[in-house]
């Protein structure tokens, strides 16, 4: 908690900062027909650059606009290591873009009157006829509000590869039985949506392949798209990408063309490959309301793309919110309306793709990169390219040439892989340092060799960076005359995807659960070296927040985070200053939005390091990384989804760099939330710097006034 460590310098030393003047930008959007094209020519240059930036290994992207192709181009590899260029109509790996086929199969049956929205899955399941299982409807595994969990695993009892089909799978999950009341919120879940692809084989009397395939991709001539069983077949073999799990600049290959299905059956939740083209097709299906080809009702339409969940999720589409239907991502303006401006879906190894009505526009990204961080850069590109034209906006989305020259350098470094000592070579106020979280960042100055960096603050040392075929792989740091060794950390391609470390801190903060509170205020008192003093932090319905630290006769510290901008005003200050850089970064990922909220809004990468025992409970070691500023590493509990240590580095004023950890305790369920009451900061300097602060009252739903989140302007 970076307001913790802020305030805990503030008792050792109150010191101020110069004011920073805050500058204007103006920008008038263009029309956008004529936008249209130019717009293409600059996502094209974002994709190539993210690519080049091994962001991802490879893309393919595909712009449909008034049914004119806008951009159709490939990027990167297809095969990294066998060198082969990504083509033109290669296919990917959708996985969680099969839901809203999985649902379009569904609505089908529902049209013919053999699937009711209301009826018990157990009407059709046995499996689920049972005491935890039988309150589940079709309407809830159709909306993600089963209350059966995000992942497959987390139900299944042996591998995937031992279960005999689809319906194996189902009966497990009714078997194991929902997380909490059905119906009660939103919690996305494969294994509800596996269910739901048994169902419809049930029902069909055919498998769940056989029947999208007949009923689906044939009357919408998407012959590019077809199950995981068959990527063997030889008129498909050389299209199909290699996929990789990883990164940005360290990515491993997890399955290549030439490997066994990774699944021997259709699952509802994944397991169809597709061409952004193919994929174009459907959503054009979809966004002209069924017009094109007769398969569904108007009332099928309608009820498909309905919000059934405001505020499911988060999104990078700027000044939106993502709702959700019966099996579609809904993209809504908060500021205009209830009513969605898009809807789409994206895949958890590296796929996107949505429909713009208003616009008549689509938009496919498609990459074999599990866990890039490009998808959310592509989406607010899209935003403002096409949907909210900001020419500003757009241009602070591609990178400086001065942090380009970085990039060969950037990622995660440590002895053969131990997550609990890698390093991160991280670009800090466009120089390198090598950050070594709660411990120390090194500041790196350049040489005549561009792989041999000299440390600032030791310049007989040496770090030399190793290259194989072009790319850094590690490095040796020489000290003293002694080497140490350095490798890329590799991520395992078995780690949780990004929409599982989400489902995970949903167990501890149901997003719909937070939403309800908000505003929510928190009270605190904490004591330091004899030193007692009161904290509040206070959060708005669209994710502002303002702290206050009363340090008493030494006055008070007070922190504004509204969008991607704060304020701070320390103890002697007459009035707030707009912070930048490091320290904006910082503030906001320290906000109560960033705690209680969806990281991925919050933090450019989040990468999970691996999984280790601390103090009795299984956790998930997480790093989380700001677009700029210092990353914190996080141990977060698996079977709650809370999180326990934060281990960071902070920027207190004119203290220069300082780690710091924080210890969570205490936590008591608040009307739904998990939240920590006890808190610990521990800073160097032993037991005389360390912070023990209590959580005193929560308030939900407060009342404030307007400019509460707004700093005073004299």
């Amino acid at each position: 908690m970076k307001l913790l460590s802020l305030l805990s310098f503030s008792l050792i030393s109150l010191s101020s900062l110069p004011a920073l003047t805050a500058s204007a930008e103006s920008n008038t959007p263009p029309s956008a027909e004529s936008y249209f094209p130019s717009a293409a020519q600059q996502l094209d240059q974002l994709v190539a650059t993210s690519v080049a930036r091994d962001e991802m290994v490879g893309a393919e992207v595909f712009i449909l606009h008034q049914g004119t192709t806008l951009l159709h181009r490939a990027y990167g590899w297809k095969n990294r290591e066998g060198k082969h260029p990504m083509e033109l109509d290669s296919l990917f790996a959708i996985r969680s873009m099969t839901k809203p086929l999985t649902g379009m199969a569904a609505q089908l049956l529902v049209d013919e009157g053999k699937l009711e929205l209301d009826a018990p899955v157990s009407r059709y399941l046995a499996s689920f006829d049972n005491d935890k299982s039988r309150s589940i409807t079709i309407r809830h595994l159709l909306t993600h509000r089963s209350g059966l969990p995000v992942g497959f695993s987390a139900v299944m009892g042996k591998p995937l590869a031992e279960y005999s089909g689809l319906r194996e799978l189902a009966d497990e999950s009714g078997a194991t039985g929902p997380e909490f009341l059905p119906g009660s919120r939103f919690l996305y879940s494969d294994a509800g949506s596996d269910a739901l692809g048994a169902i419809i084989a049930e029902v069909a009397g055919q498998s769940l392949e056989t029947f999208i395939e007949e009923r689906v991709l044939k009357p919408l001539s998407m012959a590019q798209t077809f199950s995981e069983e068959r990527v063997g077949e030889a008129i498909f073999r050389d299209r199909i990408t290699t996929r990789y799990a990883g990164m940005t600049g360290s990515w491993t290959p997890y399955w290549a063309p030439s490997d066994p299905p990774l699944y021997r059956f259709l699952k509802g939740s994944g397991g169809l490959l597709s061409t952004p083209r193919d994929y174009a097709r459907f959503l054009e299906f979809w966004m002209q309301s069924g017009k094109t080809v007769h398969l569904l009702s108007a009332e099928a339409i309608e009820r498909a793309l309905s919000s059934a969940t405001k505020d499911a999720s988060t999104t990078g589409f700027a000044g939106a919110v993502a709702d959700y239907g019966q099996m579609w991502m809904l993209i809504r303006d908060h500021q205009r309306s209830d009513k969605s401006i898009g809807f789409g879906h994206s895949g958890s190894d590296g796929t996107l793709a949505y429909a713009f009505p208003e616009q008549q526009l689509i938009v496919c990204l498609f990459t074999q990169s599990r866990g890039t961080v490009a998808l959310r850069t592509f989406e607010q590109a899209i935003s403002h390219l096409f949907l909210k034209p900001d020419a500003a906006a757009f241009a602070r989305l591609l990178p400086s040439a001065e942090a380009l020259a970085l990039d060969d350098y950037l990622g995660l470094y440590g002895p053969e892989n131990r997550a609990k000592s890698l390093g991160a070579m991280i670009r800090y106020k466009d120089r390198l340092a090598f950050e070594l979280p709660s411990r120390q960042v090194m500041l790196l100055r350049a040489t005549e060799d561009r792989d041999q960096w000299i440390p600032e603050r030791a310049p007989n040392d040496l770090v030399a960076f190793h290259r194989t075929e072009g790319r850094v792989t590690g490095f040796t740091l020489t000290n003293r005359g002694r080497a140490t060794e350095a490798k890329r950390f590799i991520p395992d391609p078995g780690i949780p995807s990004l929409d599982e470390v989400a489902s995970l801190r949903n167990r501890a903060l149901p997003r719909e659960n937070v939403l309800r509170v908000l505003p929510l205020k928190l009270t605190l008192k904490g004591e330091m070296a004899g030193t007692v003093f009161a904290s509040s932090m206070t959060m708005a319905s669209d994710g502002s927040s303002y702290s206050e630290v009363d340090f008493g006769a030494k006055g008070k510290m007070r922190v504004w985070a509204a969008g991607d901008r704060a304020w701070r005003q320390l103890p002697g200050q007459t009035k707030p200053v707009e912070l930048h850089g490091v320290e904006r970064a910082e503030e906001l990922s320290g906000s109560l939005a960033a705690l209680i909220g969806d990281w991925r809004n919050h933090y450019r990468d989040i990468v999970v390091l691996g999984r280790e025992a601390f103090e009795g409970s299984e956790v998930l070691r997480i790093r989380t990384a700001p677009a700029e500023g210092f990353a914190s590493t996080k141990l977060v509990n698996v079977a709650t989804g809370a999180v326990m240590v934060d281990y960071g580095i902070s920027v207190p004023p004119g203290a220069g760099l300082m780690p710091v950890e924080t210890r969570y305790s205490d936590f008591r369920l608040i009307e739904g939330l998990l939240l920590a009451h006890e808190y610990t900061v521990i800073l160097p300097g032993g037991d005389a710097n360390r912070v023990k602060m209590k959580v005193v009252n929560v308030e939900p739903r407060i009342s404030m006034e307007p400019d509460t989140f707004v700093p005073p302007t004299n």
